[in-house]
């Protein structure tokens, strides 16, 4: 292959992977700032309240954070984080009375704006959502 060629070629290939690969970076960096973050909301908002022990107060304050933004692992780093500050597991003791993932439930309750931490209001969205048929309970 002639010079010529090989010198643009070249060029292009390492534009092209550096282009991806700070693209990945970036997408990854940010990711890790929306962690850091949803865990400092939470944190502070915990550290605060009077109602830490309420389980539906917990997971409304969980979702008011932007946990609905996250993936699993991203929720869980989230929870590892705020356990190791000392505050107590917003997953943990909740009787949402559903057997879906909590993030499905954060998600789809942000969707149709209820707070799940008015435990009120998130039974009455159940009931709304599944009529008089609750799903069976994990128990």
């Amino acid at each position: 292959m002639d010079d010529f060629i090989k010198i643009p070629l070249t060029a292009l290939l390492a534009f092209g992977g550096g282009f991806w690969t700070r693209f990945f970076l970036d997408r990854r960096s940010e990711r890790r700032t929306l962690i850091r973050t949803v865990a400092d909301k939470y944190i502070a908002g915990i550290s605060t309240a009077t109602r830490s022990e309420d389980s539906h107060f917990r997971l409304g304050l969980l979702q008011r954070s932007g946990a609905a933004l996250l993936t699993e692992q991203e929720l869980a780093s989230v929870v590892e984080t705020v356990v190791g500050h000392g505050s107590p597991d917003p997953t943990k003791d909740h009787d949402l009375c559903l057997e879906a993932p909590l993030l499905d439930i954060i998600r789809s309750a942000n969707a149709e704006n209820v707070d799940i931490g008015s435990a009120e209001d998130y039974y009455r969205w159940l009931l709304n959502k599944f009529g008089t048929h609750l799903p069976p309970t994990t128990e």
